[in-house]
């Protein structure tokens, strides 16, 4: 694709785009908040029925764009294909003469105007921009016509990726599907959860016991996600040589989620020595398998039993935490096929893991295509040859 940027228009924002007005009301109108905008998506997938309570006034239209103005980091500008109400913390904006439609999303979604946005937002722990702040951005603006070729592909890239997400989504529900009737067998003796392997609970973190002397790298619930261990933000504490000995993580090792929000209670993922004297905090259970138990089974049946809400009944429940303790854990029944039964049982999980995590990253690849494409084209340094 060929990019003349030395012939694009210097603007700004707000020569181009506007706040929309808003259009009349409409029945059956959906409802958009900040959790509904998805970072780094183009168009907005996700809403919430209109009889649901909320407070939300800001009306939008099909073919406004929905910029989530709280966070502006996290990249959440979409275009709508419906009507609907969203949060005061997204603006509404439609495109001007000499704006192609299409061509407005990219330019939300532009690292440019991404790092405009975050240089000027206010406030400490949830800092917001405003439309006066984006409105001064300036930018490189092709004509219209070719505003609509690099709109077509680049809307073409996220097609795809959509496509790609879709069959990852639906890899997930096969993979459910495949856990649960890989662990069915009604035949299979069972025993306590406390009996199947050693159940314990992380250490509790207090800031007057922290010397530096001891200094270990430890998860907690944030490291914990749905089959994968979430490592950008590893937060360090004290664990002296007989702590360590008692809550340092060996691979194999299974945590889940102890304290947190109900739906998310019970939460797990196998620890395999990704971090060097790894340790873990209170707010997780480790679960490590006895010699009886192959470890990956013992995973499996875990993950089965979070997606089945198994975790949620068992839960003791406050007005905004939800909690899975030990000992409610280790009273958890859980199956004990013969070894050659439960080897078989985890090649059968593995294949099916194994298609979707392939599934996953080639739509996770697919949506670096289409960020990378809206930096290299409206980015300010020189397009690379393969676009000029």
């Amino acid at each position: 694709m060929n990019v003349d940027r030395p012939t694009w228009q210097r603007v700004r924002l707000g020569e181009v785009a506007r706040i929309a007005k808003e259009p009349s009301a409409s029945p059956g109108e959906r409802v958009v908040g900040l959790e509904h905008l998805e970072s780094g998506v183009l168009t907005v997938r996700k809403w919430a029925r209109a009889d649901l309570e909320h407070t939300f006034t800001r009306r939008f239209g099909a073919g406004h764009v929905l910029f989530g103005r709280r966070r502006a980091y996290q990249r959440k500008a979409a275009r709508a294909e419906f009507a609907g109400v969203c949060s005061g913390d997204i603006l509404v904006l439609e495109a001007l003469p000499g704006m192609n439609p299409l061509f407005l999303p990219l330019v939300m979604q532009s690292e440019g105007l991404i790092q405009h946005a975050v240089t000027r937002s206010a406030g400490s722990l949830s800092p917001r921009t405003n439309w006066k702040a984006l409105a001064d951005y300036e930018f490189s603006l092709p004509d219209l016509e070719e505003q609509e070729r690099i709109a077509r592909l680049v809307w073409a890239a996220e097609t795809v990726t959509i496509r790609a997400e879709h069959a990852a989504a639906a890899a997930w529900d096969v993979e459910k599907r495949v856990l649960e009737d890989a662990y069915s067998d009604p035949t299979w003796p069972t025993i306590a959860t406390g009996e199947a392997g050693d159940v314990q609970l992380g250490k509790k973190l207090n800031s007057r016991d922290q010397t530096g002397h001891y200094t270990r790298p430890y998860l907690r619930v944030a490291n914990v996600g749905d089959d994968e261990l979430l490592l950008k933000d590893v937060l360090h504490m004290d664990f002296p040589p007989g702590e360590f000995d008692k809550y340092r993580l060996r691979p194999g090792d299974i945590l889940l989620n102890e304290g947190q929000s109900l739906e998310l209670v019970g939460r797990c993922a196998m620890y395999n020595g990704e971090i060097d004297e790894g340790c873990f905090q209170m707010t997780l259970l480790r679960f490590r398998a006895s010699d009886s138990l192959d470890p990956e089974f013992a995973y499996g049946w875990l993950r089965r039993s979070f997606y089945r809400g198994d975790f949620i009944k068992q839960a003791k429940k406050t007005t905004s935490m939800a909690h899975l303790t030990a000992a409610r854990f280790k009273r958890m029944p859980f199956p004990l096929p013969p070894i050659d039964m439960q080897r078989k049982i985890v090649e059968r999980v593995a294949e099916a893991r194994e298609a979707r995590r392939r599934l996953e990253e080639h739509a996770a690849n697919s949506r670096c295509l289409v960020h990378g494409l809206i930096d290299r084209i409206l980015g300010e340094d020189d397009p690379p040859d393969e676009l000029r």
